[in-house]
């Protein structure tokens, strides 16, 4: 199936992050479950041959700013 339906060769993959990690009724797992998805998360795409681009713990300012450099999008104000 990873060579049959392809995603663009990057994946950004935000991984868990204890100091704002919260559930709720959307996210039911703790933390160190998330932990572990993630980690199987990016062994699957690096399996399937994509490129994980982990995405900075940073301000949602930072984190847009880096996504937006990454795909070559000109800062929007």
């Amino acid at each position: 199936m990873c060579d049959r339906h392809r995603y663009w060769r990057q994946v950004f993959l935000a991984p868990p992050w204890r100091e704002i990690y919260e559930t709720d009724s959307e996210r039911r797992q703790d933390f160190d479950e998330a932990v572990k998805t993630y980690s199987l998360m990016q062994k699957t795409y690096e399996d399937c041959g994509y490129e994980v681009v982990q995405i900075p713990l940073a301000s949602v300012e930072e984190r847009a700013a880096f996504l937006l450099g990454e795909i070559g999008v000109a800062r929007l104000r």
